[in-house]
């Protein structure tokens, strides 16, 4: 799956700063993101690191994500869903379809894992559901 002819670093990173501009900008992901970023360079950096890693395989990306996340507890399903839903957007206008495709099916993969992660460490007594990946799609349509 890992393929370094897929894309360039280049279009890495202007997928990751398209998308997180456009998160930042959001009215519901925009303070959430802004409360937990205290340095958007730097974590621009990190976060191109981990989708090239994902995308390219270059294994540039050391760090513990669901950690992270988990912690967070005030987080519900409908966020991963909007996070998922403006990621759509931002891929479906990446001059690299291929590469715009990729990231997308991998982003339901971690959303869906951050999800679990997440209901596991703030509700262990319950059993985990699934995120509605298709209202990610649904919501890009209209």
């Amino acid at each position: 799956m890992l393929n370094p002819e897929l894309c360039t670093e280049e279009e890495v990173r202007t997928l990751v700063h398209a998308f997180y501009a456009r998160v930042r900008k959001d009215d519901v992901l925009g303070p959430i993101f802004n409360r937990q970023v205290h340095d958007w360079d730097e974590h621009l950096v990190t976060l191109t690191r981990f989708w090239s890693s994902i995308l390219r395989g270059t294994g540039s990306y050391t760090g513990t994500p669901m950690q992270k996340h988990a912690q967070m507890a005030h987080l519900d399903e409908s966020l991963f869903e909007r996070w998922l839903a403006l990621f759509l957007i931002t891929t479906r206008e990446q001059p690299n379809q291929a590469m715009g495709e990729r990231a997308y099916s991998t982003a339901r993969r971690i959303a869906q894992s951050l999800w679990y992660g997440w209901q596991m460490q703030n509700a262990p007594g319950t059993m985990p559901h699934d995120l509605r990946l298709d209202q990610a799609d649904k919501t890009t349509e209209s």
